[in-house]
């Protein structure tokens, strides 16, 4: 596809929606890895509090207008030695991957990391994700300069067995996460929890309550372990994405957060937490839970 065809374009919110919603529905349909979003849903992930419409996010289109490439660029900001670093979600149409447009999308972002470098003096990174299955996408990211950094592994549970009830700790209560009063006390947790492990960028109050908007979020599957004081010592938070689960014919759910105070480690919370959290998926009919790991983990 000629370059001078494409024709790159700002976000335009709601009138765009549907348009990116048939975009991934059509990579989909080449790509076979069970990626099924609604309008609502990707609402949700795109419009998240702090990406800047104007600089964060940008579309391209072919000559007839139709959306072929899109970009959204997640730019966290440095802290103490950390350099800011962006993360880029690059799509590109599955007709339109000849490498054209996948450089354009990749100059834009660089240009914007740049932008960033010299607001906040330093050297960015710019990060992007690929599933191992996609060696035609991990071939087009080497050929940009990008290099394997990190390896992620999504785990899968069956839940058709019985459920092993663990023994909690003593001085330790499990309970649901009222996420009106006590957002702060959750997001103060994670940032406790994952302060000492790879690219930590805090997590702020905006975005967990922007999270918890999500249909897909279910207050009754947030638990927290609290000690006899009431403090925070461990959460396990999980999801069920409905129509996904529609699209792909499965009960799956997701652990979506499992993680503990280091104040609290090494006492069989986080596991016990993760039991708990099965046995009540289990309860709602699930059929495999699912979590995603880092392979480089220290406490995995």
């Amino acid at each position: 596809m000629s370059s001078s065809s494409i024709i790159m374009r700002h976000y335009r919110g709601e009138l765009d929606l549907q348009p990116l919603v048939d975009l991934i529905n059509a990579c989909e349909a080449v790509d076979k890895l069970e990626v099924s979003v609604s309008t609502a849903q990707l609402k949700i992930e795109i419009e998240t509090p702090t990406v800047d419409f104007d600089r964060d996010l940008r579309l391209w289109e072919d000559a007839e207008g139709k959306v072929i490439g899109f970009g959204k660029l997640s730019i966290a900001e440095p802290i103490e030695n950390n350099l800011a670093d962006g993360t880029l979600w690059l799509i590109v149409h599955p007709l339109a991957r000849d490498g054209e447009l996948d450089s354009q999308i990749i100059a834009w972002a660089e240009h914007r990391m740049n932008e960033v470098g010299k607001q906040w003096q330093g050297q960015p990174k710019l990060f992007a994700w690929c599933r191992n299955t996609r060696l035609d996408r991990m071939a087009m990211l080497e050929q940009h300069g990008f290099r394997a950094n990190r390896h992620f592994w999504f785990l899968f549970q069956p839940l058709t067995e019985p459920i092993f009830t663990p023994h909690l700790p003593e001085g330790f209560t499990i309970r649901l996460v009222n996420e009106e009063t006590e957002a702060q006390a959750w997001v103060d947790l994670y940032n406790r929890s994952f302060l000492s492990t790879w690219n930590y960028h805090p997590l702020t109050l905006e975005s967990y309550q922007h999270r918890s908007q999500d249909s897909d979020y279910l207050p009754e599957l947030d638990f927290v372990a609290v000690n006899s004081e009431g403090q925070f010592a461990s959460i396990c938070c999980c999801t069920i994405e409905k129509e996904h689960n529609t699209f792909v014919g499965r009960q799956e759910a997701w652990v979506a957060w499992l993680f503990t105070s280091p104040d609290f480690q090494r006492r069989g919370l986080a596991r016990t937490m993760l039991l708990h959290a099965l046995a009540n998926l289990k309860a709602l009919g699930m059929e495999i839970a699912q979590i995603g790991v880092d392979s480089e983990n220290a406490f995995g």
